[in-house]
């Protein structure tokens, strides 16, 4: 993965020469065109010279100021658009050398920016929209949901949650319960499918989803054999057929930064084709097109994208590394490198997706192809540990979190001697432990490819209402640079709960809290968030009259849908409830009626009649709920909704 960085670093400095040689050039505008600038500007400039040359950034940022507020209000002009450009450049450097990275972005978006595009400075513009995407402090609230954020429908999406997995061959999966997918890689033309076949039928057998990562090992060079190789691509795909599973099949991936570079159109005919003879030959393909998470300066990942019409999901490598190529040492002139390729400060997992969502998050579910973050660097000698689980949780809590588009996350859990970085997980326990601590958080599908997960995130809006229950609150932070944060919670101005770690979240029993108005805050690193929001009163269940309490977990509502407590309801009517924990599976007996169901499933079993629920079981505070009409169909109760009371009634 970090190989792809290495050639880019002269080019870029290209880009930093040219600006020091504008700098310099500047001294010689005087006597051309004296009889153009206000005579202020003058001084102004000596000024500002004589500052940046002594390394005095507040001097810097004074003198640059002022040019920029002098030329601006003068006709505009090409000189006066190259200086108020190149002194914004200025501001927005001495502010990072500073480390006051808002006020940085506030220079690059306002000044720099505008007038950069004036003068054309394409590089120049691609480094400044990183560094505003970067250097912007986020602090955002959301709280605990059961529907689904984000659904389009496409082939093999999970309606809510998160699939995940690791690589087929890695140690760690022997030490997973739950993972509900695999990552199995094959190279193009390799004739060899033991292994493979082995991977898929494994999968079946649990239920799990295969992410079938097709690589083109020659890359650009090989997409001609790729157009004339249908018998082998029938055959790769056929095989995937045979096997009852989802499979996403992920071809060319990380095609924006192959070293023997493709020709977009010849690409995209490729990917095309490939798609096209798996729809005709197989049932259980989603075809999966996966860019690396950046491109190189002079490559637009968009050009190589297929069409909607022959993409199902739109995936990504995503690895996080402190390090540009390993490097610890880079020079003030080469800091841009970590902002621009989301490495070091700038490895915040949500931010690094920024452009892949923005692009396509809003017609297709995204996928994390692979990922990685990096615990040990080979270049340096340097142990990251602390660094890489920072981030991995990063990765497992924020980005379900902010991007509810996202619906699979894949962890490259290899050892690969040749680069700067190792990120896998066998080579490191405690990044291995964590691991599995953040898959098994709820909003993660556990065991198979076709369950839901047990919770969702909605942000948290204005005037939102909430039931008297337990609710639970989650922060988003990002503040560049800064990796250890603290979100302290109040409500109605009284301090309620403090976190220190990612997700950051706050359990409050609103059962404390009077019907009605009442506010919440969050604060971070000195910003705050405040929010009205209404506690409504709690849904509440009669069981033949009477008001079934003391529960330990209130109905909830998801997807439209009210899910009940089934021990709860069915122990207060009579009925024996059993649980099997290995199956997540809850049995249900009374009056010759046996009903089950499962976790995750849409399917009540009534004595071994399938009845289709409207939503699944979930799991909801360590209990099980299901839909109120799993009620009704289990043990033929009269289910009835009391809209004046907030009421579920059920009698039998």
């Amino acid at each position: 993965m970090d190989y792809i960085f290495e050639g880019i670093l002269m080019n870029m400095k290209k880009i930093v020469i040219l600006i020091l040689t504008l700098l310099l050039t500047l001294g010689g505008i005087q006597t051309a065109r004296a009889a153009e600038f206000p005579d202020a500007f003058w001084d102004l400039r000596d000024n500002c010279n004589a500052a940046l040359a002594a390394g005095d950034n507040l001097g810097v940022i004074n003198y640059a100021k002022q040019i920029i507020d002098l030329l601006i209000t003068q006709p505009e002009c090409t000189e006066f658009n190259e200086n108020i450009a190149t002194n914004a450049l200025r501001l927005g450097e001495a502010y990072e050398k500073l480390d006051e990275y808002p006020l940085a972005k506030e220079a690059f978006e306002t000044y720099y920016m505008p007038y950069a595009e004036k003068m054309g400075w394409t590089d120049g513009v691609k480094s400044a929209k990183a560094k505003i995407v970067q250097y912007a402090d986020r602090l955002e609230f959301y709280t605990a949901s059961y529907g689904a954020e984000a659904y389009y429908g496409a082939k093999f999406e999970p309606k809510t949650g998160v699939l995940y997995g690791i690589t087929s061959d890695s140690e760690t999966r022997q030490e997973l319960s739950g993972d509900s997918a695999v990552l199995l890689y094959h190279e193009f033309g390799d004739e060899y499918f033991d292994w493979a076949e082995s991977v898929l039928k494994d999968a079946e057998k649990t239920g799990r989803a295969v992410e079938f990562a097709l690589n083109v090992p020659r890359e650009g060079g090989q997409l001609g054999e790729v157009l004339n190789s249908r018998d082998y691509i029938v055959r790769v795909v056929k095989m995937l057929g045979k096997y009852n599973i989802p499979v996403f099949l992920r071809f060319g991936a990380e095609m924006n930064t192959w070293g023997v570079r493709a020709d977009p159109s010849e690409f995209i005919a490729a990917f095309r084709f490939v798609a096209q003879l798996a729809r005709e030959n197989a049932d259980n393909i989603a075809m999966v097109w996966s860019p690396m998470y950046v491109s190189p300066w002079d490559v637009d990942t968009n050009d190589f994208y297929p069409g909607d019409e022959y993409v199902d999901w739109v995936g990504c490598s995503l690895y996080m590394q402190k390090y540009f190529n390993g490097r610890n040492d880079l020079a003030d002139d080469e800091k841009y490198l970590e902002a621009f390729f989301g490495m070091g400060p700038g490895a915040t997992p949500v931010k690094m997706l920024n452009e892949l969502i923005g692009l396509y998050g809003g017609r297709k579910p995204i996928m994390i192809s692979e990922s990685g973050a990096g615990h040990y660097s080979r270049t340096t000698g340097e142990d990251l540990t602390g660094w890489a689980v920072s981030h991995m949780r990063e990765l497992y809590s924020f980005v379900p979190m902010v991007y509810p588009q996202v619906k699979a996350i894949f962890y490259f859990d290899k050892v690969m001697p040749d680069e700067p970085s190792d990120y896998a997980l066998t080579t490191n326990t405690a990044l291995k432990n964590e691991f599995l601590t953040l898959t098994g958080q709820p909003w993660f599908i556990e065991g198979n490819a076709d369950g839901v997960a047990n919770q969702t995130f909605k942000k948290f809006y204005e005037g939102i209402t909430l039931d008297k229950s337990i609710a639970t609150f989650y922060a988003f932070t990002s503040f560049y640079g800064k990796d250890d944060v603290n979100v302290d919670y109040y409500i109605d101005d009284a301090f309620v709960s403090s976190s220190s770690r990612v997700p950051y979240e706050c359990s409050v029993d609103l059962n404390k809290y009077s019907e009605g108005a009442h506010s919440i805050k969050i604060v971070s690193n000195g910003i705050e968030k405040s929010y009205s929001f209404i506690v409504d009163r709690a849904v509440k269940i009669k069981i033949n009259g009477a008001v079934l309490d003391n529960l330990d977990t209130n109905p909830v509502i998801a997807d439209g849908r009210t899910l009940v407590p089934l021990r709860a309801v069915f122990e207060k009517m009579g009925a024996k409830v059993d649980w099997n924990d290995e199956t997540k599976t809850a049995a249900v007996s009374m009056d010759n009626v046996s009903a089950s169901v499962t976790l995750g499933k849409s399917i009540l079993n009534r004595n071994g009649e399938e009845i289709t629920l409207d939503v699944p079981a979930k799991l909801v505070g360590g209990r099980t709920m299901v839909p109120v009409r799993a009620i009704s169909e289990a043990i033929n109760a009269q289910v009835n909704w009391n809209e004046a009371e907030n009421t579920v009634e059920i009698t039998k």
